[in-house]
């Protein structure tokens, strides 16, 4: 049974923050399913309910336990398996936390939130791609899913991709698509930006992708920062047999 302290702080109108939360973590794809705990007393076997429904149409109901910390956060599901976009163009969810006595202490719905969107973020006038070696550079930003660069051949160390945006813009970070070719990603890639192509700045080093990973969707964020030319080098490849394939590559301006 719940705790007759939390039983009695929900029922006592404490402030919202207070009051035990579920929630979805998300940027443009789900990303975390949460539930919080402010009351100060802890909450063992409650249970978070979880509703996908695809296209408004077929869905299905996943249930996890879940023991609410006194005080703070808790990851209840990383939601690698919810966004499909081969059998889906939109995704709606409903999320519901209920006490170890069954009673609802919080729920939260996201309608028409989650949609396929081929690409994002800058427009993509004036972009030129290169690339060490395989098909066509421009495919990676012609915002069709459908087509995409890829290396020709397995993954090797030293495979680069260059995005030439034509003039500097202030970005804050990149989504590259591959859910098309779901394994084709690399596992460490390096990031550069110039403003020139002259002078580059190392932006971050991806040790391993595949927690960022949304079943071939890469997305990365940083801080702000000026650049023209963006700069992908593979440093580790994913498999031993597996191409490097870009279908859609966004970038995304600063706030």
């Amino acid at each position: 049974m719940l705790t007759a302290t939390l039983l009695a702080l929900i029922a006592g109108g404490q402030p919202a923050t207070a009051a035990p939360r579920i929630w979805v973590e998300h940027t443009d794809v789900p990303v975390a399913l949460m539930a919080s705990n402010d009351t100060g007393a802890a909450a063992k076997g409650c249970r978070a309910e979880w509703t996908i429904r695809w296209d408004r149409d077929r869905h299905y109901t996943e249930i996890a336990l879940v023991d609410l910390p006194a005080q703070g956060e808790v990851k209840i599901d990383d939601c690698h398996d919810w966004w499909n976009p081969s059998v889906s163009k939109t995704m709606d969810v409903a999320v519901a936390l209920y006490g170890p006595d069954g009673k609802l202490l919080a729920k939260e719905s996201y309608d028409g939130l989650f949609k396929l969107v081929a690409r994002q973020g800058l427009p993509t006038d004036g972009w030129t791609g290169t690339a060490s070696r395989g098909g066509n550079p421009a495919a990676a930003f012609d915002s069709d899913l459908n087509t995409r660069w890829d290396t020709g051949a397995k993954q090797q160390v030293g495979d680069w991709y260059l995005l030439d945006m034509g003039r500097p813009q202030r970005v804050a970070g990149l989504v590259i698509d591959s859910r098309q070719s779901a394994s084709d990603y690399p596992a460490s890639l390096s990031i550069f930006v110039s403003e020139d192509g002259i002078k580059w700045t190392r932006l971050m080093d991806v040790a391993d992708t595949e927690p960022m990973n949304q079943s071939g969707r890469l997305r990365f964020d940083f801080s702000p920062v000026s650049a023209r030319y963006i700069y992908l080098v593979l440093s580790m490849p994913h498999g031993d047999s597996w191409f490097w394939s870009i279908h859609e590559l966004s970038v995304l301006p600063a706030k």
